[in-house]
């Protein structure tokens, strides 16, 4: 189960660390709470107060910019927002605005591709799990469902046919 799987990692990361003198103090908290501190519920003067956090983020639209702008722009990386290491990078602003103003999707590719190199560098998030979703469908749909290998809540239904 996915609470398990946290746990691990957790106790993985406490251990792996402690190795290299840095003592770190797991808080287990409820999914209700650990989403409401992930999106900024957390705050004190005006920043997320924890120092690190283990949560779980999957881009909801079929879009490149859904984790670029969610998680690495300075827009929302206060109460209410996805940036939840409270990135902030001005060059990468530019570079997610630009790529929000843009029609072109090759200009677009180019920077995003320049905007997620810059934000690596400087390691706000470390990706430790990256799940696999099986999704099926049954054999006598015919047409009207399409599976989107976007995420799994983008399930399109349009004039269902089974055979």
């Amino acid at each position: 189960n996915e609470d398990s799987v946290k746990n691990s990692i957790a106790l993985a990361v406490q251990e792996n660390l402690k190795a290299l003198n840095i003592n770190v103090s797991i808080e287990k908290v409820s999914a209700d709470e650990l989403i409401s501190i992930q999106f900024g519920g957390r705050m004190k003067n005006g920043k997320r107060d924890y120092d690190s956090i283990l949560a779980m983020w999957e881009s909801d639209f079929p879009d490149p910019a859904g984790n670029l702008t969610s998680l690495y722009s300075a827009a929302n990386k206060g109460e209410g927002g996805s940036n939840t290491a409270a990135y902030s990078n001005d060059r990468v602003q530019q570079l997610i605005e630009a790529q929000t103003a843009s029609t072109d999707a090759s200009e677009r590719t180019k920077l995003m591709q320049e905007a997620f190199t810059l934000a690596n560098e400087d390691a706000p998030y470390v990706m430790v799990n990256y799940p696999k979703k099986i999704l099926v469908t049954n054999k006598r749909i015919s047409s009207g469902f399409k599976l989107n290998p976007a995420w799994i809540w983008n399930l399109y239904i349009k004039d269902l046919k089974l055979r």
